[in-house]
C-alpha cells in the first residue's frame, strides 16, 4: 500500500539525491526547499516503511496550474506511482476551482510524454532547443489537460 503525504523539509535531502538519479537536470535542495512554500504544492508518495518512491512540485496561478516537477525513484519506476501522483494533483487542482494544469516535457521523454497523454494532457506548443541533454539540444513539449473552460 502507498500513502501520498506532503513534501517536508526532512523529505528534501533524500528527494534531491533521488532526483540526481533519474533526472537530466534536476532540481537542487535549495529549490526544492523553496516549493515547500505557500504558492507550491509538493507531495511524495511513499510505501508501508515510510521510502519515498515518487514526488510531484505544482502550483497554481490563478485559476491555472502548472506541473513543475514529477519522478520516480529508478527502482520504483513503472509501476504506476508517478501517474498515482499525478491523478492526485489533478483531483486536487479541480477541487480548488482550477480549471487546467500546464506542463513542459523533454520530447525525447517518451514514457513521460505517454503518462501526461494518458492522463488527459494533450500537446498545445513546442520549444525548439529549449533542453541541453546528452550533448545536445531538445525541444521541449508544452501539454495542457483543460477539464472545464475558463
Amino acid at each position: 500500500m502507498t500513502t501520498i503525504r506532503p513534501m517536508t523539509r526532512e523529505d528534501v535531502p533524500l528527494v534531491s539525491a533521488l532526483e540526481a538519479e533519474v533526472e537530466v537536470t534536476p532540481w537542487s535542495e535549495r529549490a526544492l526547499e523553496d516549493a515547500l512554500g505557500p504558492d507550491y504544492v509538493a507531495r511524495v508518495l511513499t510505501d508501508d516503511e515510510g521510502q519515498i518512491l515518487s514526488w510531484i512540485v505544482w502550483r497554481a496561478v490563478l485559476d491555472e496550474s502548472e506541473l513543475l516537477l514529477i519522478g520516480t525513484a529508478k527502482n520504483a519506476q513503472r509501476k504506476g506511482h508517478a501517474r498515482a501522483l499525478l491523478q492526485d494533483a489533478l483531483t486536487e487542482a479541480e477541487g480548488r476551482g482550477i480549471v487546467a494544469m500546464h506542463l513542459e516535457v523533454r520530447a525525447g521523454n517518451d514514457p513521460a510524454a505517454k503518462l501526461y497523454e494518458t492522463s488527459g494532457f494533450a500537446i498545445v506548443g513546442l520549444r525548439k532547443g529549449y533542453y541541453f541533454y546528452d550533448g545536445r539540444r531538445e525541444d521541449a513539449l508544452l501539454m495542457t489537460n483543460r477539464w472545464k473552460e475558463n
